[in-house]
Protein backbone atom coordinates (compact mmCIF):
# COMPACT_ATOMS: atom_id res chain seq x y z
CA UNK A 1 0.00 0.00 0.00
CA UNK A 2 1.01 3.66 -0.69
CA UNK A 3 0.59 6.07 1.90
CA UNK A 4 -0.64 9.51 1.27
CA UNK A 5 -0.40 12.04 4.06
CA UNK A 6 -2.90 14.78 4.73
CA UNK A 7 -2.27 17.27 6.73
CA UNK A 8 -6.45 17.00 8.46
CA UNK A 9 -5.91 21.02 8.82
CA UNK A 10 -6.96 20.57 5.01
CA UNK A 11 -8.40 17.27 4.69
CA UNK A 12 -10.49 17.24 8.02
CA UNK A 13 -11.23 20.77 8.30
CA UNK A 14 -12.47 21.17 11.42
CA UNK A 15 -12.47 17.89 12.38
CA UNK A 16 -9.34 16.69 14.06
CA UNK A 17 -5.83 18.30 14.20
CA UNK A 18 -3.92 15.21 14.08
CA UNK A 19 -2.76 14.32 10.59
CA UNK A 20 -4.75 10.97 8.67
CA UNK A 21 -3.41 8.61 6.58
CA UNK A 22 -5.16 7.67 3.37
CA UNK A 23 -5.01 4.47 2.04
CA UNK A 24 -4.28 4.47 -2.29
CA UNK A 25 -4.26 0.82 -3.37
CA UNK A 26 -1.19 0.45 -6.11
CA UNK A 27 -2.71 -0.28 -9.57
CA UNK A 28 -5.78 -0.43 -8.22
CA UNK A 29 -8.90 -1.00 -11.35
CA UNK A 30 -6.53 -0.18 -13.98
CA UNK A 31 -4.56 2.63 -12.85
CA UNK A 32 -1.02 2.91 -11.05
CA UNK A 33 2.00 4.64 -11.22
CA UNK A 34 2.66 3.06 -14.78
CA UNK A 35 1.12 4.31 -17.27
CA UNK A 36 -1.78 1.34 -18.75
CA UNK A 37 -3.08 0.99 -22.02
CA UNK A 38 -1.31 1.91 -25.58
CA UNK A 39 -1.98 5.32 -27.26
CA UNK A 40 -2.92 4.37 -30.64
CA UNK A 41 -6.14 6.36 -29.82
CA UNK A 42 -4.43 9.75 -30.24
CA UNK A 43 -2.87 10.95 -32.80
CA UNK A 44 0.08 12.76 -31.85
CA UNK A 45 0.84 16.58 -32.85
CA UNK A 46 1.55 18.03 -28.98
CA UNK A 47 3.87 15.90 -27.83
CA UNK A 48 3.60 12.63 -25.93
CA UNK A 49 0.41 10.83 -24.84
CA UNK A 50 -0.06 8.49 -22.36
CA UNK A 51 -3.24 6.81 -20.89
CA UNK A 52 -3.38 7.16 -17.19
CA UNK A 53 -6.65 5.63 -15.59
CA UNK A 54 -9.41 3.80 -17.05
CA UNK A 55 -12.60 4.65 -15.16
CA UNK A 56 -15.06 1.73 -14.30
CA UNK A 57 -17.80 4.28 -14.42
CA UNK A 58 -19.46 6.66 -17.04
CA UNK A 59 -21.42 9.73 -16.17
CA UNK A 60 -20.49 12.86 -14.32
CA UNK A 61 -17.06 13.95 -14.06
CA UNK A 62 -14.43 16.42 -12.98
CA UNK A 63 -10.15 16.33 -13.19
CA UNK A 64 -8.05 18.87 -11.36
CA UNK A 65 -4.69 18.52 -10.73
CA UNK A 66 -5.00 16.37 -7.88
CA UNK A 67 -7.88 14.71 -8.07
CA UNK A 68 -10.17 12.42 -10.64
CA UNK A 69 -13.43 12.40 -9.70
CA UNK A 70 -16.64 10.46 -11.31
CA UNK A 71 -20.25 9.31 -10.73
CA UNK A 72 -22.36 7.23 -12.74
CA UNK A 73 -23.77 3.84 -13.30
CA UNK A 74 -21.09 0.62 -13.35
CA UNK A 75 -21.32 -0.81 -16.92
CA UNK A 76 -24.10 -2.86 -17.53
CA UNK A 77 -25.38 -2.51 -14.37
CA UNK A 78 -28.66 -0.61 -13.99
CA UNK A 79 -28.68 1.52 -10.88
CA UNK A 80 -25.79 0.28 -9.05
CA UNK A 81 -23.62 4.18 -9.08
CA UNK A 82 -20.96 4.84 -7.01
CA UNK A 83 -18.14 7.00 -6.64
CA UNK A 84 -14.52 6.98 -7.81
CA UNK A 85 -11.88 9.26 -6.52
CA UNK A 86 -8.29 9.01 -8.38
CA UNK A 87 -5.27 10.78 -6.90
CA UNK A 88 -3.33 12.52 -9.83
CA UNK A 89 -1.14 12.52 -11.38
CA UNK A 90 -0.28 8.85 -10.29
CA UNK A 91 -3.73 7.71 -11.25
CA UNK A 92 -4.26 5.25 -7.92
CA UNK A 93 -7.49 4.92 -6.94
CA UNK A 94 -9.03 5.32 -3.47
CA UNK A 95 -11.08 2.78 -2.18
CA UNK A 96 -14.35 4.82 -0.66
CA UNK A 97 -17.80 3.85 0.49
CA UNK A 98 -21.04 4.64 -1.56
CA UNK A 99 -22.53 7.77 -0.18
CA UNK A 100 -24.89 7.73 3.50
CA UNK A 101 -28.85 6.82 3.03
CA UNK A 102 -28.48 7.10 -0.84
CA UNK A 103 -32.11 5.53 -2.20
CA UNK A 104 -30.29 2.79 -3.87
CA UNK A 105 -29.25 5.46 -7.27
CA UNK A 106 -26.80 8.00 -6.09
CA UNK A 107 -28.08 11.24 -8.42
CA UNK A 108 -24.55 12.61 -8.39
CA UNK A 109 -24.61 15.76 -10.24
CA UNK A 110 -21.32 17.11 -10.15
CA UNK A 111 -17.95 16.52 -8.23
CA UNK A 112 -14.84 18.26 -7.53
CA UNK A 113 -11.63 17.75 -5.78
CA UNK A 114 -8.86 19.95 -5.29
CA UNK A 115 -6.67 21.02 -2.51
CA UNK A 116 -7.03 17.81 -0.31
CA UNK A 117 -10.12 17.84 -0.27
CA UNK A 118 -13.29 16.12 -2.15
CA UNK A 119 -17.38 17.11 -2.58
CA UNK A 120 -19.99 15.67 -4.46
CA UNK A 121 -23.21 16.38 -4.65
CA UNK A 122 -27.00 14.30 -5.28
CA UNK A 123 -29.36 16.27 -6.57
CA UNK A 124 -32.11 13.92 -5.35
CA UNK A 125 -30.82 14.19 -1.69
CA UNK A 126 -30.58 17.65 -2.01
CA UNK A 127 -27.16 17.17 -0.05
CA UNK A 128 -23.39 18.01 -0.35
CA UNK A 129 -20.59 15.62 0.27
CA UNK A 130 -17.11 15.94 1.28
CA UNK A 131 -15.01 12.95 1.37
CA UNK A 132 -12.78 12.46 4.56
CA UNK A 133 -10.31 10.64 6.13
CA UNK A 134 -10.69 9.11 10.01
CA UNK A 135 -8.71 6.24 11.24
CA UNK A 136 -10.34 3.91 10.43
CA UNK A 137 -10.78 4.80 6.44
CA UNK A 138 -12.63 7.08 3.98
CA UNK A 139 -16.24 8.71 4.79
CA UNK A 140 -18.56 11.04 3.37
CA UNK A 141 -19.27 14.02 5.46
CA UNK A 142 -22.44 16.36 5.02
CA UNK A 143 -21.58 19.31 4.60
CA UNK A 144 -24.94 21.04 3.62
CA UNK A 145 -28.36 20.87 2.27
CA UNK A 146 -28.41 22.16 -1.35
CA UNK A 147 -31.58 24.80 -1.87
CA UNK A 148 -31.80 23.72 -5.52
CA UNK A 149 -32.09 20.35 -7.85
CA UNK A 150 -29.48 21.08 -10.78
CA UNK A 151 -26.29 21.46 -9.54
CA UNK A 152 -24.02 22.22 -12.25
CA UNK A 153 -20.78 23.31 -10.57
CA UNK A 154 -18.52 23.45 -7.59
CA UNK A 155 -15.39 24.97 -6.51
CA UNK A 156 -13.46 25.40 -2.99
CA UNK A 157 -11.35 27.75 -1.52
CA UNK A 158 -9.94 25.57 1.03
CA UNK A 159 -12.81 28.09 3.68
CA UNK A 160 -16.31 27.46 2.07
CA UNK A 161 -17.39 24.94 -0.72
CA UNK A 162 -19.37 26.96 -3.47
CA UNK A 163 -21.44 25.41 -6.53
CA UNK A 164 -24.33 26.70 -8.48
CA UNK A 165 -27.48 25.08 -8.49
CA UNK A 166 -31.39 26.56 -10.68
CA UNK A 167 -31.52 28.80 -7.04
CA UNK A 168 -28.51 30.61 -7.60
CA UNK A 169 -24.87 30.85 -6.24
CA UNK A 170 -24.48 29.67 -2.67
CA UNK A 171 -21.58 29.03 -0.32
CA UNK A 172 -21.27 26.60 2.99
CA UNK A 173 -18.04 26.35 5.59
CA UNK A 174 -16.54 22.72 4.31
CA UNK A 175 -16.61 21.89 7.72
CA UNK A 176 -20.77 21.78 7.61
CA UNK A 177 -22.87 24.40 8.27
CA UNK A 178 -25.33 26.93 7.51
CA UNK A 179 -25.61 27.92 3.18
CA UNK A 180 -25.37 31.33 2.21
CA UNK A 181 -26.91 32.22 -1.29
CA UNK A 182 -24.24 34.66 -2.95
CA UNK A 183 -26.47 35.44 -6.19
CA UNK A 184 -30.22 34.18 -6.76
CA UNK A 185 -31.32 31.96 -9.75
CA UNK A 186 -30.40 33.09 -13.02
CA UNK A 187 -26.83 32.96 -12.06
CA UNK A 188 -24.15 29.98 -12.91
CA UNK A 189 -21.04 29.44 -11.47
CA UNK A 190 -18.10 29.48 -14.21
CA UNK A 191 -14.64 29.22 -11.60
CA UNK A 192 -13.09 30.52 -9.18
CA UNK A 193 -9.65 32.67 -9.38
CA UNK A 194 -8.38 33.30 -5.11
CA UNK A 195 -10.88 35.30 -3.64
CA UNK A 196 -13.50 36.17 -6.39
CA UNK A 197 -15.76 33.97 -8.62
CA UNK A 198 -16.10 34.02 -11.91
CA UNK A 199 -20.14 34.14 -12.37
CA UNK A 200 -22.57 34.28 -15.80
CA UNK A 201 -25.99 35.81 -15.13
CA UNK A 202 -28.03 33.87 -17.70
CA UNK A 203 -32.03 35.13 -18.90
CA UNK A 204 -33.06 33.83 -22.11
CA UNK A 205 -35.88 36.63 -22.02
CA UNK A 206 -33.82 39.90 -22.42
CA UNK A 207 -30.82 37.76 -24.14
CA UNK A 208 -28.28 38.98 -20.37
CA UNK A 209 -25.54 36.80 -20.19
CA UNK A 210 -23.48 39.09 -18.31
CA UNK A 211 -19.95 37.95 -17.37
CA UNK A 212 -19.70 39.03 -13.37
CA UNK A 213 -17.20 38.54 -10.53
CA UNK A 214 -18.63 37.54 -7.43
CA UNK A 215 -17.12 38.01 -4.16
CA UNK A 216 -16.54 34.86 -2.29
CA UNK A 217 -16.50 37.21 1.25
CA UNK A 218 -20.30 38.41 -0.39
CA UNK A 219 -21.44 41.91 -1.39
CA UNK A 220 -22.21 42.89 -4.99
CA UNK A 221 -20.94 41.51 -8.02
CA UNK A 222 -19.18 42.99 -10.32
CA UNK A 223 -20.25 43.25 -14.23
CA UNK A 224 -17.15 42.39 -16.36
CA UNK A 225 -18.73 42.41 -19.78
CA UNK A 226 -22.63 42.58 -20.87
CA UNK A 227 -23.20 39.85 -23.82
CA UNK A 228 -26.01 38.38 -25.66
CA UNK A 229 -25.10 34.30 -25.66
CA UNK A 230 -23.77 32.21 -23.41
CA UNK A 231 -20.68 30.74 -23.05
CA UNK A 232 -19.06 28.30 -24.32
CA UNK A 233 -15.46 27.38 -22.38
CA UNK A 234 -14.35 29.60 -19.70
CA UNK A 235 -10.61 29.83 -18.63
CA UNK A 236 -7.83 32.74 -17.44
CA UNK A 237 -4.60 32.82 -16.32
CA UNK A 238 -2.85 35.60 -14.61
CA UNK A 239 -3.48 38.38 -16.98
CA UNK A 240 -6.30 38.04 -18.43
CA UNK A 241 -9.78 36.04 -18.68
CA UNK A 242 -10.61 33.64 -22.57
CA UNK A 243 -14.27 32.34 -23.48
CA UNK A 244 -15.51 30.66 -26.14
CA UNK A 245 -18.75 31.52 -27.60
CA UNK A 246 -20.75 28.82 -30.72
CA UNK A 247 -23.96 29.86 -33.06
CA UNK A 248 -24.77 28.42 -35.98
CA UNK A 249 -21.48 29.09 -38.36
CA UNK A 250 -19.92 31.84 -35.83
CA UNK A 251 -17.38 29.95 -33.51
CA UNK A 252 -14.61 32.58 -31.52
CA UNK A 253 -12.57 32.73 -28.52
CA UNK A 254 -12.44 36.17 -27.11
CA UNK A 255 -9.66 37.81 -24.98
CA UNK A 256 -10.30 39.84 -21.87
CA UNK A 257 -7.65 42.02 -19.63
CA UNK A 258 -8.28 41.61 -16.27
CA UNK A 259 -9.50 43.02 -13.69
CA UNK A 260 -12.03 45.02 -16.34
CA UNK A 261 -10.10 45.43 -19.63
CA UNK A 262 -10.87 45.56 -23.08
CA UNK A 263 -12.25 42.58 -25.24
CA UNK A 264 -10.49 41.24 -28.42
CA UNK A 265 -11.19 38.19 -30.57
CA UNK A 266 -8.35 35.47 -30.12
CA UNK A 267 -9.10 33.00 -31.97
CA UNK A 268 -11.53 32.03 -34.97
CA UNK A 269 -12.57 28.66 -35.14
CA UNK A 270 -12.66 27.43 -39.03
CA UNK A 271 -16.55 27.00 -40.47
CA UNK A 272 -16.62 23.13 -40.25
CA UNK A 273 -16.60 23.12 -36.80
CA UNK A 274 -19.82 22.87 -34.99
CA UNK A 275 -19.31 23.73 -31.29
CA UNK A 276 -15.91 24.60 -29.17
CA UNK A 277 -15.89 23.69 -25.35
CA UNK A 278 -13.53 23.05 -22.59
CA UNK A 279 -10.96 26.19 -22.36
CA UNK A 280 -8.09 26.11 -20.55
CA UNK A 281 -5.10 28.74 -20.34
CA UNK A 282 -2.14 29.21 -18.81
CA UNK A 283 0.88 31.81 -19.51
CA UNK A 284 1.82 30.86 -22.96
CA UNK A 285 -1.13 28.64 -24.50
CA UNK A 286 -4.90 28.67 -24.34
CA UNK A 287 -6.47 24.69 -25.28
CA UNK A 288 -9.64 24.02 -25.87
CA UNK A 289 -11.40 20.93 -27.68
CA UNK A 290 -13.79 21.67 -31.24
CA UNK A 291 -16.37 19.17 -32.18
CA UNK A 292 -16.49 19.00 -36.10
CA UNK A 293 -20.05 18.81 -38.53
CA UNK A 294 -18.63 15.96 -40.18
CA UNK A 295 -16.89 12.26 -39.10
CA UNK A 296 -13.68 13.45 -37.65
CA UNK A 297 -15.13 13.89 -34.67
CA UNK A 298 -13.15 16.35 -32.12
CA UNK A 299 -10.20 17.91 -31.37
CA UNK A 300 -7.46 19.78 -28.86
CA UNK A 301 -6.75 22.84 -30.19
CA UNK A 302 -4.00 24.82 -28.52
CA UNK A 303 -2.69 28.50 -29.79
CA UNK A 304 -0.11 30.67 -28.43
CA UNK A 305 -0.55 33.90 -27.18
CA UNK A 306 2.53 35.63 -28.20
CA UNK A 307 1.92 34.77 -31.85
CA UNK A 308 -1.42 33.37 -32.38
CA UNK A 309 0.18 29.83 -34.02
CA UNK A 310 -1.68 26.56 -33.66
CA UNK A 311 -0.79 22.83 -33.04
CA UNK A 312 -3.40 20.27 -32.26
CA UNK A 313 -4.51 16.52 -31.48
CA UNK A 314 -7.12 14.87 -33.42
CA UNK A 315 -9.32 12.47 -31.16
CA UNK A 316 -9.74 9.12 -33.63
CA UNK A 317 -12.84 7.46 -34.45
CA UNK A 318 -15.32 7.26 -31.51
CA UNK A 319 -13.71 8.40 -29.13
CA UNK A 320 -14.84 12.02 -27.40
CA UNK A 321 -12.27 14.07 -25.26
CA UNK A 322 -13.13 16.44 -22.94
CA UNK A 323 -12.56 17.73 -19.19
CA UNK A 324 -9.16 19.73 -20.08
CA UNK A 325 -6.43 20.10 -17.47
CA UNK A 326 -3.32 21.85 -17.41
CA UNK A 327 -0.36 21.39 -15.10
CA UNK A 328 2.82 23.09 -15.83
CA UNK A 329 4.40 20.19 -17.66
CA UNK A 330 1.24 18.13 -19.04
CA UNK A 331 -2.13 18.21 -20.37
CA UNK A 332 -4.63 16.21 -18.88
CA UNK A 333 -7.95 15.01 -20.36
CA UNK A 334 -10.94 12.39 -20.83
CA UNK A 335 -11.19 10.29 -23.64
CA UNK A 336 -14.56 8.50 -23.78
CA UNK A 337 -16.17 6.10 -26.49
CA UNK A 338 -17.92 3.00 -26.19
CA UNK A 339 -15.51 0.76 -24.75
CA UNK A 340 -13.68 2.86 -22.41
CA UNK A 341 -13.56 6.04 -20.54
CA UNK A 342 -9.98 7.09 -20.00
CA UNK A 343 -8.31 9.92 -18.24
CA UNK A 344 -4.61 10.42 -20.98
CA UNK A 345 -1.63 12.91 -20.08
CA UNK A 346 0.06 14.64 -22.75
CA UNK A 347 3.28 16.20 -22.54
CA UNK A 348 3.95 19.94 -23.07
Amino acid sequence: MKKIYRCAAILLALCSAACAELDVPEGAAGGGADDVGDVAVLTEELGSWSKRYVTQTGGYQSLTAQWFVTSGETSGELCDRHVEVVSMPGANRLVVPPIPDSPGCEWLTDSYGAQGLVFVADAKLRKMWRLQADEGGTLWFQVATIPGTSIDRIRHDGTHVIWSDNMGVHKAPVGGGAVTTLLGGGHKLLDRDGSNLYVQRYNADDDDYSLLRQPIAGGAATKLRTMSSSYYGFAFNSTHIYFGQSSFDLHRIYKMAKPIGGISVFAEVDDDVASIYDLAANETHVYWVQDFKDARGNRLQRRKISDASDSSIHCKGDVWCSYLMLTPDNVFLVGQDAAENAVWRGQL
